[in-house]
């Protein structure tokens, strides 16, 4: 006779998977119902009628603008004849089909994930029984001996776990047949929650050495899935009751305490209303301010720069000469570059004015990026261009600024109808240490220039005031 020896190692399986079956539908139950509980409460809390003022109690009302007070038997409420529904009213009505519907669909949402998990806990522990069988029934099957395999059937109903249970050969031909006690005993409620949850009987086949010898036909017992099922059901019905309660409680103390004078307060929108004027008016003072200021920094930009370059002009650069010359430092020299366009009149001439100003703005590009950062550039008028570079310790350091400059201007400029013209710049220097005056230093950079465009232009020359042919420049 084939023992039942694995009825141990089944049993701890089984309590596993139910333990955990209970454990998931805790976890999906409890955060979710306490989430509703929550959203339910803050609404009803937003949303419920205030209590009705009594008949007996002081009265603040506000009549055409004016405050009266009252005491005694002073009607407060409004009569009920063709009274209709107030938008909070409409909008109660609304929250309250909203927060049935939430309720409804989070129910149903539960019960179906619910559902699921129960399924594939009952699938899964019909599976076990029908492996432990096919196992405990192989020898039996091969020995062809019926009598063992009803005893190891028989055990299944001290389970209470299988309804009805087949044996079958490799041919699907009926060995063992064995029916529950209480087979004929299911409620409708049963076969009903089977039907709802598509659960089948399961085949098993019976292996010896990897060879199939038969197979093992098993329908499951609802009695303990009713059971549980119920026990969900009320779970779940308790804690929808309790949502509702809940808010309901806490909304009707909630508003008990609110006061009457609080109420006439906030039916007062007469200094709402003025407030809301104030703030339209401070808002349009706020937009007004805004656009001067934009505008003032436009027009003082337009001030301080020339309009077709962008480079600063001559009364804004000889104010920056000025303030570094005031604050110059002994072992630092301050640096002006006179800068003029060679032969520009004769692009004007055979061009157009329209080319000359595109000439005139792509050398104060170029010019404005052969400098460092801390240099500044300025146009002082037609095609005459000054640079004001600080913070020049030698010599070489200018002159490497003005041969940058010079390298710059040497690439050919490109006209928008296509023509390409050269246009060179001769560069007179002047570097001092001294307090001095800006317009005198601007002058020397300018005969500087003079000097090395008399001698052809397209480079620089350095002031030097011993040379004495600045006399006749």
């Amino acid at each position: 006779m084939a023992s039942f020896q694995t009825s141990g190692l089944y049993s701890k399986i089984h309590h596993i998977i139910k333990t955990i079956g209970f454990l998931v539908l805790f976890l999906l139950a409890f955060p979710l119902t306490f989430t509703i509980t929550w959203i339910t409460l803050i609404i009803h809390f937003l949303t419920r009628k205030p209590p009705r003022i009594n008949a007996n109690a002081k009265c603040i009302l506000l009549c055409n603008g004016e405050l009266l007070q009252g005491f005694g038997d002073l009607q407060c409420t409004m009569p009920k004849k063709h009274v209709r529904l107030t938008l909070r009213q409409l909008l109660q009505r609304y929250y309250s089909i909203v927060i049935c519907m939430l309720l409804l669909f989070v129910e149903t949402t539960i019960l179906l994930l619910s559902l699921s998990a129960i399924r594939r806990y009952a699938e899964t522990n019909m599976e076990l029984v029908a492996s432990l069988v096919s196992y405990n029934i192989r020898a039996a099957v091969l020995a062809d001996d019926h009598r063992a395999i009803r005893e190891v059937l028989s055990i299944i109903d001290q389970r209470r776990h299988v309804a009805e249970s087949r044996v079958y050969d490799v041919k699907y031909n009926l060995l063992v047949s064995w029916k529950s006690e209480i087979i004929g005993q299911t409620s409708q409620a049963q076969k009903m929650i089977a039907k709802w949850l598509f659960l089948k009987p399961i085949t098993v086949p019976i292996l010896h050495n990897q060879h199939e010898i038969g197979h093992v036909w098993l329908n499951g017992d609802l009695r303990e899935l009713t059971h549980f099922i119920f026990l969900m059901l009320l779970w779940f019905t308790g804690s929808l009751l309790i949502m509702i309660f809940g808010a309901s409680y806490l909304s009707c103390r909630k508003y008990s305490d609110i006061s009457i004078s609080h109420r006439m307060r906030k039916q007062q929108t007469f200094s709402q209303q003025r407030l809301s004027s104030t703030v339209a008016q401070l808002n349009e003072l706020s937009k007004k301010n805004e656009r001067l200021k934009k505008e003032n920094n436009s027009l003082a930009w337009l001030l301080q720069h020339d309009q077709l370059t962008g480079l600063l002009n001559r009364s804004t650069f000889q104010s920056e000469l000025t303030t570094v010359i005031e604050s110059l430092s002994e072992c630092k020299y301050v640096g002006v570059l006179f800068i003029d366009a060679d032969h520009f009149k004769e692009v004007n001439d055979k061009y157009g004015h329209a080319a000359g100003d595109y000439t005139l703005i792509t050398v104060a590009q170029r010019l404005r990026n052969a400098l460092r950062k801390d240099d500044s550039a300025a146009r002082l008028g037609g095609d005459e261009f000054a640079v004001l570079v600080i913070n020049i310790e030698a010599v070489h350091e200018v002159e490497r600024i003005a041969r940058r400059i010079v390298d710059a201007m040497n690439e050919p400029i490109e006209l928008p109808d296509g023509t390409r013209i050269c246009q060179s710049v001769s560069i007179g220097i002047v570097l001092s240490k001294e307090m001095t005056n800006a317009q005198k230093l601007l002058a020397q950079a300018d005969a500087a220039m003079y000097h090395i465009k008399r001698r052809g232009g397209g480079w620089y020359w350095i002031f030097n005031a011993k040379e004495p042919d600045y006399a006749n420049d």
